[in-house]
């Protein structure tokens, strides 16, 4: 099932102390119409194959993938869960060595960053709490010290769908229309700064 984008909806501040969702605080661009039927573990090991570049491994981040990916529901005789995990590993794939892409962050690094780094006024990551989400965290207005959070979806073609309908195969793709729509409508010759990630290879781990 296609996630519906709620974007319109908004989610203010960093919640409570209880962990949210199932992270705690601290090639071709055109899917195949049918996926091969693929065992779990098979699933698995392309997950842990995107962590060769870009993105340090751990075992929490891979169960994170599973989840997100819907790589734990997956049955290969079920052709929702087929077609779920086949879309959002194609969109992972797309979009894992983007810079401008922090899909590791959570609710509380995420506010946590953009407190510290007053320059930039949102990122984009994945959700920790719904499979298929592509979560936007962003100040409320430019320069605003408050923090908000709002989800998209990833579709079943693998691209991320706007509030307006609008199909994105990038995050830069995504970005742009983000700070168009939200900031640029008040100030059109700014440019607002998206928060980018240092990746794994740059650091040497």
């Amino acid at each position: 099932m296609v996630l519906q984008d709620n974007a319109a909806q908004y989610m203010s501040g960093v919640s409570s102390s209880k962990s949210v969702g199932w992270m705690v605080s601290n090639g071709d661009n055109t899917l195949k119409s049918q996926a091969e039927p693929e065992e779990p573990s098979l699933c698995i090991r392309q997950l842990q194959k995107l962590f060769e570049n870009a993105h340090r491994f751990s075992e929490s981040r891979l169960d994170w993938l599973v989840k997100w990916t819907g790589a734990d529901v997956f049955d290969a005789y079920h052709s929702e869960t087929v077609a779920n995990f086949s879309a959002r590993l194609h969109f992972l794939k797309k979009v894992w060595s983007d810079v401008n892409f922090r899909p590791f962050d959570t609710i509380e690094s995420s506010v946590h960053y953009l407190h510290l780094q007053s320059n930039q006024h949102f990122l984009i990551r994945l959700s920790t709490t719904v499979p298929g989400g592509i979560t936007l965290t962003f100040r409320k207005d430019v320069g605003s010290k408050e923090i908000v959070h709002t989800r998209f979806a990833v579709n079943n073609l693998g691209n991320i769908t706007d509030s307006h309908g609008h199909q994105h195969s990038t995050v830069a793709s995504f970005a742009n229309w983000f700070s168009a729509h939200k900031y640029n409508q008040a100030n059109t010759n700014k440019t607002i700064p998206l928060a980018g990630y240092i990746q794994a290879d740059q650091l040497r781990l």
